[in-house]
């Protein structure tokens, strides 16, 4: 199933609102109780959002609850569908011509940005690790805004002091794909890095840019 296969969006739109609509501590008990229950919902919504991103992505809010549950294994899911999802609204942006449509869709990519960011700080290993597979993948297909190079790249840094082996396994691969993809050539300043790095992407509490200048 891909989204060319798909006519009519209300079945997987549908099956995504049931797993939304599940109690937070239903989940729990599923991680506990019920693990195959639970990875099988996981990897059915990592294959959703994978094959028919345009349907995750409008409906992603209902699953946002989700990352502040205890089932660290849904949690690594929403993140991995996260990542789809930023993909599928940054090419959407980029196809976009500028209107208030694409005022509203840049608007929704710095906040799934932000999210997915915030996920590298995830309690559970496992969870931390997909965040950072998560830019390590927009990164490889070229869907990260230049704004965010390098503040995920200090992000990666960070993690690579991180008590789980998987998560600095992780930071290194990311930093590895940063590099070999990065869009600025030769171009890059240094001192950008540092100064970033120091004070944040443009000054004490800024938001990253989405775009160059």
């Amino acid at each position: 199933m891909t989204s060319g296969d798909i006519q009519d969006t209300r079945l997987p739109t549908q099956l995504l609102l049931a797993i939304a609509g599940v109690e937070l501590a239903e989940y729990e008990r599923q991680s506990q109780q019920d693990a195959a229950a639970l990875r099988h919902t996981a990897a059915f919504l990592e294959e959703l959002a994978a094959r028919v991103p345009e349907v995750v992505a409008p409906n992603f809010a209902v699953l946002e609850p989700h990352l502040g549950g205890k089932a660290a294994r849904l949690r690594s899911a929403i993140i991995t569908a996260l990542a789809r999802v930023v993909r599928h609204t940054f090419h959407r942006e980029g196809s976009q011509l500028p209107s208030a449509g694409t005022d509203a869709c840049i608007k929704s990519l710095g906040s799934q940005l932000a999210l997915l960011l915030e996920r590298v700080h995830d309690v559970a290993v496992h969870s931390r690790s997909r965040a950072l597979q998560g830019f390590q993948y927009l990164a490889s297909e070229m869907a990260l805004p230049l704004g965010y190079w390098v503040v995920v790249a200090e992000a990666a840094v960070e993690r690579l002091d991180d008590k789980g082996a998987q998560v600095r396994k992780s930071a290194l691969q990311l930093l590895r794909t940063l590099l070999q993809k990065q869009p600025f050539g030769g171009q890059l300043d240094s001192l950008a890095w540092e100064v970033r790095g120091a004070r944040g992407p443009a000054g004490p509490g800024a938001e990253p840019a989405l775009a160059g200048d």
